[in-house]
């Protein structure tokens, strides 16, 4: 049951980079079972974790996993809410039931629309997020823990799986950006500038979250800008998710940055 304790709970929703029961999709026989940064940080922060992040989520997924739990809980048992944003153009939809309550599914890309309306979209949920905490009166932060557009406007690589275990190679099998990148990225900033008024900058760590800006994601911010800085804190060069001390490190900076 949720409510066994007197503890407030930490509720956090994200993806790969946050899922307790995250699996390496390049070494599938990998014993992933560390503690990942929402649990260290509850242990710090001596609160109860609901962790409901999934591998593979877009912000549809976290936003609304966030929402249904938050309404579901008395506000009084709730100590902080995390947000822990993904990529832009990845699709979540919801279909059939999986014990009991509806499943979730992802698609890498969404194959309706285009990156400006995925950028915006993602930034309606990074607003809605946080006005429902504020209308709770709820601690929270938000956070992009990896590049919001810039993976895919770059031409998006090969998963780890497909390199590792299917032969693809990292550069020449990777998709093309199907719109006018300098156009777009232009678009993109100004879009970006637009919420600097609206978005709470101050529970926004990395915020404006595009490095042309100085933003930036967790993933480059806390773990590393270079292959070598970020090598200590990943599972190597071919799967860059946070492995142990990778996670370790998220919590103490999380924590730090909470005072």
């Amino acid at each position: 049951m949720l409510y066994e304790n007197n503890k407030k709970y930490l509720i956090v929703s994200g993806d790969s980079f946050t899922d307790k029961n995250m699996r390496s999709a390049a070494y599938p026989d990998m014993d992933t079972s560390w503690p990942k940064w929402p649990e260290l940080l509850g242990k710090k922060l001596n609160m109860e974790v609901i962790n409901l992040a999934y591998s593979g989520s877009g912000n549809e997924y976290i936003f609304s996993t966030l929402q249904d739990c938050v309404m579901d809980i008395p506000k009084e048992r709730i100590g902080l809410v995390v947000a822990a944003w993904s990529q832009a153009q990845r699709r979540d939809f919801q279909t059939g039931y999986k014990n009991g309550t509806r499943s979730w599914g992802q698609e890498r890309v969404d194959s309706c629309g285009d990156l400006i309306y995925f950028t915006r979209r993602s930034l309606r949920y990074f607003l809605a997020f946080q006005h429902m905490c504020e209308r709770y009166n709820l601690p929270y932060f938000q956070t992009q823990m990896i590049d919001l557009y810039k993976d895919y406007i770059d031409g998006l690589a090969p998963t780890e799986r497909e390199v590792v275990i299917e032969g693809k190679d990292l550069f020449k099998d990777g998709m093309t950006y199907p719109g006018d990148k300098k156009r777009d990225e232009e678009e993109l900033i100004q879009l970006i500038l637009s919420y600097e008024n609206k978005i709470d900058t101050s529970k926004f760590i990395g915020w404006p979250i595009t490095r042309t800006l100085g933003g930036w994601p967790v993933n480059r911010g806390v773990i590393g800008w270079s292959v070598e800085q970020e090598a200590p804190y990943v599972i190597d060069e071919h799967d860059n998710h946070p492995n142990a001390a990778g996670q370790e490190l998220i919590a103490e900076y999380f924590y730090d940055w909470l005072g």
